[in-house]
């Protein structure tokens, strides 16, 4: 910390060079002491207030306006934290909650062939698409704030134009996705007295149509990715550069080792779990370094 005041302090004192040599000559020039120390607080002052600012980049601007600004940028992005937790806690506890009853299902009903779980579970099918589709919802809205935060902040600093252009992506992205699980899981429910039948009764048109949902829900998901990558790895990498918070960076570590993982493990069956868990971390490091920034300004 201290290391840093004095890098500050420095580049105050020679960025006002010509005010020190206008001091001495004023103290040459026999001018009062009042005003010498008023001329040197003055620098002092300045450099205090760059140090507390907490900015790490050339390219803020020294304007109380845009202090207010950053202020109403770090709140949206603390409430998409707060947010993103809730969505991300909901669905983890739906995960479990259906990894845990699918078994039971299936001893209950003396099946283990999934399609007869599928059908066993057709009863419930509304429950499940409304709980599939509440974090979705949560998500967007958290999506929104962020949108909101980096459109703020984007105003202020180029740098933030790709992570404002991921939150476009991403809300593109997952709004496709809802329709198209409805869809999809629509789809399924009809079908599966066809295949219990017979899998060769069921029309050509509606495997079209499956196939075409799908196709629907895997363009979303790599919208939702890449608006993902831009707006939580980059933006927070940005975040961290303009505030000079390490938290925010630590954040975005832990989202690219979230994404590795994910990729890694894809056929691991606890693989959301992991990720999910790594996405929470993440979160409430933005949570908690935004508050810090907003502590110094």
């Amino acid at each position: 910390m201290r290391k840093n005041f004095s890098y500050y302090l420095s580049r105050n004192i020679i960025n006002e060079l010509p005010v020190y040599f206008l001091s001495i000559k004023f103290v040459l020039q026999r001018t009062s002491l009042a005003k010498f120390i008023k001329v040197y607080g003055k620098v002092y002052k300045n450099a205090l207030k760059n140090r507390y600012m907490g900015y790490n980049s050339q390219n803020v601007p020294n304007n109380p306006n845009n202090f207010q600004k950053d202020r109403e940028a770090l709140n949206k992005i603390r409430l998409y934290a707060i947010l993103g937790i809730i969505a991300i806690t909901v669905t983890l506890v739906e995960t479990i909650v259906i990894v845990a009853i699918i078994p039971t299902l299936a001893s209950s009903t003396g099946v283990s062939i999934p399609i007869k779980i599928f059908a066993a579970l057709e009863p419930y099918i509304d429950v499940l698409i409304g709980f599939t589709i509440i974090p979705l919802i949560i998500n967007i809205i958290a999506i929104l704030q962020l949108r909101k935060g980096y459109g703020i902040l984007k105003t202020l600093s180029p740098d933030f134009n790709s992570p404002f252009t991921g939150t476009t992506l991403a809300l593109i992205g997952t709004v496709l996705l809802i329709p198209g699980i409805i869809a999809v899981t629509a789809t399924i429910v009809s079908i599966i007295p066809l295949i219990e039948k017979h899998v060769h009764t069921i029309s050509s048109g509606i495997l079209l149509s499956l196939g075409l949902e799908l196709i629907v829900i895997i363009i979303a998901g790599i919208m939702a990715f890449i608006g993902e990558i831009l707006y939580s790895i980059v933006g927070n990498f940005k975040l961290s550069k303009r505030y000079g918070e390490e938290g925010f960076k630590n954040a975005a570590y832990l989202f690219i080792i979230a994404i590795v993982l994910l990729l890694i493990f894809a056929l691991f069956q606890f693989r959301g779990i992991i990720y999910a868990i790594f996405q929470i971390i993440g979160l409430i490091l933005i949570y908690t370094s935004a508050g810090k920034v907003l502590k110094r300004i």
